[in-house]
């Protein structure tokens, strides 16, 4: 334990500043938002052609009796409706990922508390 409590006690509290700031008004990002935009939406219409091959399967199997082509409707549909929602949140996993603040002070602090070092 007390190796622990001297690697965090020497991690200083105040913040370092690289004095570097984001610039989100290069002129190359348009392009990149937008070629980002395209591809999500490619991925989403060929999920979606994926769904519709995955529903006529199962469905062909169930009403033909065939048990392999029934699972292989199942499995993609499964495998589809996941990567879906896997599409479907990485925008708001960005979102959530750059307005998130890790300030050297509130971890220092938590880590503080967490060791019981006041």
């Amino acid at each position: 334990m007390s190796v622990l409590k001297s690697v965090f006690t020497s991690v200083a509290a105040e913040g370092i500043d690289p004095k570097v700031t984001a610039n989100n008004t290069a002129p190359w990002l348009p392009v990149l938002r937008d070629i980002a935009g395209g591809v999500m939406v490619t991925c989403i219409v060929l999920l979606v052609i994926v769904l519709i091959i995955g529903v006529v399967l199962l469905v062909a199997g169930k009403l033909g009796s065939m048990s392999g082509a029934q699972s292989t409707g199942f499995m993609i549909l499964v495998w589809g409706l996941l990567g879906a929602a896997v599409i479907g949140s990485v925008s708001g996993l960005v979102f959530w990922a750059t307005t998130n603040s890790l300030a050297p002070k509130p971890v220092a602090a938590a880590m503080g508390a967490l060791l019981g070092l006041g």
